[in-house]
């Protein structure tokens, strides 16, 4: 039987400590049951510009779900050949979720990050601004 997972639940956040993005949802099956303590795989891409956007950072997980279907993973701590402080925050960015299905993934969705997300753009913004105050005053001015 192919498994579908449907994301009832959307949590972000940004941490500095850990450089991530929290994200938690409930993986049911085609039934409509939840997935009670099964393990999944998932891959998540943070899309650039536009719902069909180009990837600009792709990573997988493997989680088990607890008795109510419930997994939480940090965005940016999957499996990934580059790290999340690559994206360039400056434009809209839009999160696919798939989860293997069989042989292949199965796209489950994309939605829009809004703001938290940007906090990260900001943070770099302000270390920029930073590193040129303390060059400013190095050089004598």
């Amino acid at each position: 039987m192919k498994k579908l997972l449907y994301l009832i639940t959307l949590v972000t956040s940004i941490s500095f400590a850990q450089e991530g993005i929290s994200y938690q949802a409930i993986a049911y099956d085609n039934n409509g049951f939840e997935m009670s303590s099964q393990e999944i795989q998932l891959q998540l891409s943070i899309l650039g510009d536009s719902i069909n956007g180009s990837a600009e950072y792709v990573e997988s997980h493997t989680v088990t779900t607890d008795d109510f279907g419930l997994f939480s993973i940090v965005i940016g701590s999957g499996t990934s050949e580059s790290n999340l402080g690559s994206v360039n925050w400056k434009s809209p960015k839009f999160l696919k979720v798939e989860m293997q299905n069989g042989e292949e993934m199965t796209t489950l969705g994309v939605s829009q990050f809004l703001s938290v997300p940007y906090s990260y753009y900001s943070q770099k913004s302000a270390d920029t601004e930073r590193l040129k105050t303390l060059m400013y005053l190095s050089n004598g001015f």
